[in-house]
């Protein structure tokens, strides 16, 4: 019953543009929110140059389709995305890789250029 579908956001917040603080404050509430939002969002991670570019990194659930814990992972991962495009900047990746049918697409994407 049900079948595994693997999905990651991946997040960059550069240091520049409206909403950053807003965006960093809103995933890190996400974050605090609980502990399976916790075990779900990794970062922030900041670049090695200036320090002040920052990645999310939001890893997949591990449930199957259906099940109580994937719907709360989809619940926790669409606010993660509506978070992070608080920035006006931030370019945002949502994928899906492997799971039980093994493909790999790209289920959206929001970039600078776009309306948030």
């Amino acid at each position: 019953m049900g079948y595994i579908k693997n999905e990651y956001v991946i997040a960059h917040i550069p240091r520049y543009g409206k909403g950053r603080g807003y965006a960093i404050e809103m995933i890190e509430k996400l974050r605090m929110s609980s502990e399976f939002a916790d075990s779900l969002i990794a970062g922030p991670l900041h670049t090695p140059v200036n320090g002040d570019n920052i990645t999310y990194f939001f890893g997949p659930d591990g449930s199957k389709e259906g099940w109580p814990q994937s719907d709360e992972g989809d619940k926790v991962r669409e606010q993660f995305i509506e978070s992070a495009r608080n920035s006006e900047y931030a370019e945002i990746v949502h994928l899906q890789m492997g799971g039980d049918d093994g493909e790999t697409k790209i289920l959206g994407s929001w970039d600078y250029e776009e309306e948030a």
